[in-house]
């Protein structure tokens, strides 16, 4: 025990510390990711709810996406721009996306929040999928607009498993009624494990009758919830007859939602004298004696229906009465009568828009005490009177919505409203006239464990009474003052200004809030996640960016409409060691990232040690690490980061090693699909010992077993390895998999870079087929034996008349490059090539900038003695200079200029950004222990001036 760690919590406890956090809100994952890349595998494997924001940008991210988060159960597909044709077609792309992922195996939800046309192209896609089409349970389709009898149909074909359906029509495509009886019976008739179905006809998008309603009754045996809303009386012929079938024949039947503007009168067959096996018309609620919860529109609340709910007695949990604009004297007694009979299980009551009075509340309250959430939304005869009442008639209340109430009031606080509601949490008493200052203080005195405020469009609130309210609700995280008139002493000028607030949500849209109320938000609230100041047209970039600076959990930030606030803004986000970025102002990502390797991938177990040891030297290391390394792991890992999406061909063994070779592969967004895994055999492993007085590295490599082999690699998969594939990268190892890959490559004009490191077996095969070649610095004249490097550059161009550049990294010293040109340039004569790269480097020694630049020659004949000439424009790289107390490990330093180059160019980077981008990368690498720990992301400000470069 002595030698245990302090703080040491093996992956499984954090496991159930993050699941914790999930049950509580599943962004707060976000952050935690952020921490390591412990913590990003562990939040990885928890997360469970996807939301995918659908348009032409963020396509290429979804393969990435998809493999990041294997156990993901729902994912929620949104699009920007409603009823845009184009975004059915993205949409779409992204069902074929997940159908062929091999990946979302626990996937038993999709869900719909994008206002397109049907998807029956994507719904096919995923049924072709065997896992998708059995175990898919839940499609929200709520979003998906212009859907017709004809989908309803398809769906019902392709997934015969699901439990639960929401579908909705739309006239926005078309003229004609588009889901009438004929596809909600094929539906009845195939889903056999349906459960819950919902059912949305707004404007003449649908034709409903009883005839649905008996359908789904009689076919879905298991059906638990309906709920059917239908906005104009001539789109149904829904009865009463129907509905009282519904309520005697769905024996399981626990949730039911009817929301109809009339309710059509009985069929004359319904009128007759009802025989034993009959039942009376109209007394179908009499047989609720299921329901946990219900919800009726005001077609169907009456006195009768009411009072035969009450004589039922129900065990309803939540019970919604939409839109009463009747006598309440009428339907008054009914409705006492069944609170009566609901009192001890009633959890959730919803009247919106009755006509309700102070009185009527009163009068209803003794019967509300079991409550834990009450809306009352657009009650406009109410006043604050109610909420006293409630809160200390309900002391388990929780959750409470008075909004959109208009009566006029003064402050009606007395001695009987001194008792404080310790469970109330959740306040919306939004748009109302009335709330004053002195009201919203008095309601927080009553619920001072409030942790949720909208307050929006109370006109009357000042910036005194918002201050008081959250002095006495310390517990506040999120606050709505949309539409006040607030300026800059947010807070409010009588609080504490140096106190802190702990607010993770704040909305203050179209307020007065300048500059010096954004200092404010800086200062008071440390812990802010999601701010939203859209048209606070007096903010400026300064403000911005000293709430962006000063807020370190910050991840989310509105700024439409603020006329002020540059759209160019660059929002960085410093941590001690991470940068996040909102509106990063840099180049748009390739519009081909996909990129794939060959090659190497292993464990690298890292020991920092102050000198390299000396034979038979018994030493102690400064520092250890392990992590993923190999040549191409490293570098696609590199273009990973950079925003590419990397696949790689490889191979590891079913062990320890091998295992966290490809989790952390996948955590950085590299498709492992590819990978071959042996059951038998080891993973590759190398031992790195790093110098920290030469600054040098040293590495013993074991190779794995049984080794990788062309059979392992079937058509089909190099087939689908290569599809839509940018550009080919090899490492030189693996070379008979690797020809195979580059002759598929080539036959496709794919165009290949090649890793010369050291002379392997099998590279010149792999050289004769590339088109870019990336060297060490003893390459080239090992390879050529010329007797310089830029001649020995000169002699590969011309025995690889394939190769369009070609590049040899030197360390701290930068690079050279040699690119082949077509044409020779305005000067004709030949120059030396060894006598223009002295030139360049004079012109280099001259250069005093802080980062890597690029200095070049023009187009013209180059020529080496004894080797021949080449019409071409040599380059040269400079690097950073890297100050020694940061340089810490070189250990993939060349990894991480290729995959620099890689994403340089699928992004069409002109050699004199592409050259000290990769130096840059490079250095930065160099500034962690670890091939991999010190890889820059995309957002890193330190690659921000080479990625605004790209045209």
């Amino acid at each position: 025990m002595e030698n245990q760690e302090w703080g040491y919590l093996p992956n499984d406890c954090w496991e159930r510390i993050f699941r914790k956090v999930r049950e509580d809100d599943e962004r707060d994952l976000d952050s935690i990711s952020l921490v390591s890349k412990q913590f990003l595998s562990i939040s990885n494997r928890v997360k469970q709810n996807l939301t995918l924001n659908v348009n032409a940008h963020t396509l290429h991210l979804l393969p990435n996406i998809l493999r990041r988060f294997r156990h993901i159960k729902s994912i929620v597909i949104e699009t920007n721009i409603p009823k845009n044709i184009y975004d059915s077609i993205a949409v779409d792309r992204v069902l074929n996306h997940i159908a062929r992922s091999r990946i979302l195996l626990n996937l038993h939800a999709l869900k719909f929040r994008c206002h397109i046309e049907a998807l029956r192209d994507g719904f096919r896609a995923l049924a072709l999928s065997k896992n998708m089409k059995n175990n898919l349970k839940v499609l929200d389709c709520s979003g998906v607009m212009s859907m017709e009898d004809e989908d309803l149909v398809l769906i019902a074909d392709l997934f015969p498993q699901l439990e639960e359906l929401r579908i909705q029509a739309d006239r926005y495509f078309g003229d004609d009624a588009n889901i009438k009886d004929v596809g909600i019976r094929a539906l009845a008739v195939k889903l056999k494990e349906l459960k819950e179905i919902m059912i949305y006809c707004p404007l003449d998008a649908g034709f409903i009758t009883d005839k649905s309603l008996r359908s789904l009754s009689k076919n879905c045996v298991k059906l638990r919830k309906i709920d059917l809303c239908i906005s104009k009386a001539d789109q149904h012929n829904v009865t009463e007859g129907g509905i009282d079938f519904v309520m005697c024949h769905s024996t399981n039947l626990t949730s039911l939602s009817l929301d109809l503007p009339l309710l059509q009168p009985s069929p004359s067959q319904f009128k007759k004298k009802p025989s034993p096996s009959h039942f009376a018309i109209g007394n179908g609620f009499a047989n609720a004696k299921n329901l946990h919860s219900l919800t009726l529109g005001e077609a169907l609340i009456s006195n009768k229906h009411i009072s035969l709910l009450a004589k039922a007695y129900p065990p309803l949990k939540k019970l919604e009465l939409r839109r009463f604009s009747g006598d309440n004297s009428e339907i008054h007694g009914a409705l006492k009568m069944l609170l009566h009979a609901c009192q001890l299980t009633l959890e959730e009551l919803s009247l919106r828009f009755w006509s309700l009075t102070n009185t009527d509340i009163s009068d209803l309250a003794p019967y509300l005490s079991n409550l834990t959430s009450i809306n009352l939304d657009g009650l406009f005869w109410l006043t604050s009177v109610t909420f006293y009442t409630l809160t200390k008639s309900c002391p388990l209340l929780e959750i409470l919505t008075m909004a959109n109430m208009k009566e006029q009031e003064t402050d009606t606080f007395s001695p009987d409203f001194l008792h404080k509601n310790y469970r109330m949490r959740h306040l919306d008493i939004s748009e109302n006239p009335w709330l004053n200052d002195t009201i919203l203080v008095n309601m927080g005195h009553v619920c001072p464990n409030l942790q949720f405020l909208c307050v929006s469009c109370c006109w009357r609130l000042t910036n005194v009474g918002i201050g008081e309210v959250l002095r006495r609700c310390p517990a506040i995280t999120q606050l709505n003052i949309n539409h006040l008139e607030v300026s800059n002493d947010i807070f409010g000028r009588y609080s504490d200004n140096s106190s802190k607030l702990n607010l993770k949500t704040l909305k203050a849209r179209e307020t007065q809030i300048s500059d010096k109320g954004m200092a404010m938000i800086r200062n008071r609230c440390p812990n802010l996640q999601y701010l939203d100041i859209g048209f606070c047209k007096k903010v400026t970039d300064k403000g911005v960016m000293e709430v962006v600076k000063k807020c370190k959990r910050l991840r989310n930030i509105c700024l439409d409409g603020c006329k002020k606030v540059s759209s160019s803004i660059t929002l960085t986000h410093k941590t001690d060691n991470n940068h996040t970025n909102f509106k990063p102002k840099m180049s748009a990502l390739p519009q081909n990232p996909t990129v794939l390797g060959c090659g190497a991938v292993t464990v690298d177990f890292l020991a920092a040690v102050e000198a390299y040891p000396k034979p038979d030297e018994k030493i102690r290391s400064t520092s250890l690490k392990i992590q993923g390394g190999g040549n191409a792991g490293n570098a696609l890992t590199c273009a990973a980061r950079l925003g590419l999406n990397p696949r790689l061909i490889s191979k590891v063994a079913d062990d320890a090693q091998g295992r966290g070779i490809l989790e952390e592969l996948e955590a950085d967004g590299i498709d492992t699909s590819f990978l071959v895994v042996s059951k038998e055999g080891n993973s590759p492993f190398t031992y790195v010992i790093v110098d920290n007085q030469t600054k040098t590295r040293t590495c013993i490599h074991t190779p794995g077993f049984p080794p990788m082999i062309p059979d392992y690699l079937s058509k089909s998969s190099l087939s689908s390895a290569l599809d839509g594939v940018r550009l080919v990268y090899f490492d030189g190892r693996l070379h008979e998999t690797a020809l195979v890959v580059g002759h598929e490559a080539k036959s496709r004009s794919i165009p290949i870079l090649i890793d010369a490191e050291k002379k392997r077996e099998g590279l010149d095969d792999l050289l004769n087929l590339s088109d870019y070649v990336v060297c060490s610095a003893k390459f080239p004249q090992a390879w050529t034996e010329a007797s310089s490097i830029p001649s020995a550059l000169l002699s590969m161009l011309l025995r690889l008349p394939n190769v369009k550049f070609v590049i040899v990294t030197l360390g701290g010293d930068g690079c050279i490059m040699l690119q082949r040109s077509a044409t020779e340039g305005e000067q004709s004569e030949e120059i030396d090539i060894d006598c223009l790269l002295e030139s360049l480097n004079q012109r280099k020694g001259s250069s005093n900038t802080a980062i890597p630049t690029c200095i070049s020659s023009a187009r013209t004949k180059l020529r080496a003695n004894g080797i021949g000439t080449i019409s071409g424009q040599l380059f040269i790289g400079t690097a950073e200079k890297i100050p020694p107390s940061e340089l810490l490990d070189t250990t993939g330093a060349g990894d991480a200029f290729i995959g620099a180059v890689l994403y340089a160019i699928c992004a069409g980077m002109q050699p004199e950004t592409m050259l000290p981008f990769a130096t840059q990368v490079a250095a930065a690498s160099c500034r962690a222990l670890g091939a991999r720990t010190g890889l820059p992301h995309r957002t890193d400000p330190r690659l921000a001036p080479f990625l605004q470069q790209i045209s």
